[in-house]
C-alpha cells in the first residue's frame, strides 16, 4: 500500500500558547514533500486566537495543504489528544510531531520512500535532543546522549494499525507514545525503525533549568508510574538488596570472624567497602558507561565531567524513587 504524496496527515497536540507551534509549523511548511493534511489539537477549551490560526489556515492553503485546528472540550493529556486527532484525521496515513520538535526538512519524504520501498506498515521516528548552553549540554548528554532516540515524534503509520493496536492510553501524562510504540512492536508489526538516522529535534530542554527538570520528571513519573511496574520492582529489589548486603557486612567482623584480627574471614574496613563500592559503581554507570553508550564522546565526560553527569542522573534517580514512595494520588494538570 503505497503512500503518495496526498496521503498523510500530521497530528500535532497542543498545549501551550499558539505562538509555540510556530517552530514545528514553519518546519512543516518547509518540508521538500508537503502533507495532505495537518491537524492541531487544542488539548484545552477553545481560545480567541482564531485570527491567528487563520492566517496558519492561509499560509498552508497556498501550499495547497489543509490545516484544521481542533479543540478539547476540557483539558487532555497527550494521549487524549493525539486519539482526538486520530479521529479527525482523514488521511489513510498519519505521522505525529510535538510543538516543541522540529522535522528536517526531507523528513517526510524520507519516511514516504522507506515505506513504499519494502512495503513496511510505517517507520518510527528518531529524534536527538538540542542544546545551547553549558547547562542544557549536561542534561541531554546524562539523560538522553547525542545519538538519535526512536520517538514517536516523527512516526509514518498506517491510521489502520490503531484498529488493532489499540489507540494511546488517554489518562497518563507521559509515556504513552513509547507504550503504544513497544505494544506495537511486540505485536510483530512490519514497522520500520528510523534510528540510526537524525530527523527530528526536540528543543524542550532548553526551556527548562535543573529545577524545572526536576518538576517535569517527577510530574511524569507520578502520572505513568502504572507503566513502569517493571522498573519500579527493579528499584525495590536493589534497594532491599543494598540493605541486606550492607546488614550483612555491618556484622561481618562479629559474627563471622569473632572480631578475631588474625582469622582468614577478618576483612578490614568492610563497612566502608560495602558502603562506597555501590557509589564508585554508580557514578561509573551514570557518569560514564551511559552517557558513552549514547553516543557522548570520551573527550566530552573525560576527565572530571563524568563527575556533573553522574550527578544530574542522580538527582533524576532521586525523583523517579520518590515518585515510588511519595506517590500522589490526586489528577496532575497538563500544565508544568
Amino acid at each position: 500500500m503505497a503512500i503518495g504524496i496526498d496521503g498523510v496527515s500530521v497530528i500535532i497536540p497542543s498545549h501551550s500558547e499558539p505562538l509555540d507551534c510556530e517552530t514545528v509549523l514553519k518546519g512543516l511548511g518547509c518540508q521538500t514533500v508537503l502533507p495532505a493534511e495537518i491537524v492541531i489539537v487544542r488539548a484545552i477549551p477553545r481560545d480567541d486566537r482564531d485570527r491567528y490560526w487563520r492566517a496558519w489556515h492561509d499560509f498552508f492553503a497556498q501550499r495547497r495543504v489543509i490545516l484544521e485546528v481542533v479543540w478539547g472540550n476540557s483539558m487532555l493529556f497527550p494521549g487524549a489528544a493525539r486519539n482526538l486527532g486520530l479521529h479527525r484525521a482523514t488521511k489513510p496515513w498519519v505521522a505525529f510531531l510535538d510543538v516543541e520538535t522540529i522535522p528536517c526538512e526531507n523528513w517526510l519524504q524520507e519516511q514516504i520512500e522507506k515505506i513504499d520501498a519494502a512495503n513496511f506498515m510505517g517507520s518510527f521516528g528518531s529524534t536527538t535532543y538540542a542544546a545551547s548552553s553549558f547547562k542544557q549540554a549536561l542534561v541531554r548528554d546524562a539523560i538522553y546522549g547525542r545519538r538519535p532516540i526512536r520517538t514517536l515524534p516523527g512516526s509514518v503509520l498506517r491510521k489502520d494499525l490503531f484498529n488493532f493496536v489499540g489507540q494511546f492510553i488517554p489518562n497518563i501524562r507521559a509515556a504513552e507514545d513509547t507504550e503504544w510504540m513497544i505494544r506495537a512492536k511486540t505485536m510483530g508489526l512490519n514497522i520500520a525503525d528510523s534510528s540510526h538516522e537524525a530527523l527530528i529535534s526536540y528543543y524542550g530542554l532548553t526551556k527548562l533549568g535543573l529545577r524545572g527538570l526536576a518538576k517535569k520528571w517527577r510530574r511524569n513519573y507520578l502520572s505513568s508510574r502504572q507503566l513502569q511496574h517493571l522498573k519500579v520492582q527493579t528499584i525495590i529489589v536493589w534497594l532491599v538488596g543494598y540493605f541486606v548486603v550492607s546488614l550483612i557486612a555491618f556484622n561481618w567482623n562479629a559474627i563471622i570472624a569473632g572480631w578475631q584480627v588474625d582469622s582468614p574471614f577478618y576483612i578490614d574496613h568492610v563497612t566502608k567497602i560495602v558502603s562506597l563500592t555501590p557509589i564508585a559503581l554508580y557514578v561509573v554507570i551514570r557518569g560514564c558507561y551511559l552517557p558513552y553508550k549514547r553516543g557522548v564522546p570520551w573527550s566530552d565526560i573525560l576527565p572530571f565531567r563524568f563527575l556533573l553527569l553522574a550527578a544530574v542522573g542522580a538527582l533524576l534517580d532521586t525523583v523517579k524513587v520518590a515518585t515510588i514512595f511519595f506517590p500522589r494520588t490526586n489528577r496532575l494538570p497538563i500544565r508544568s
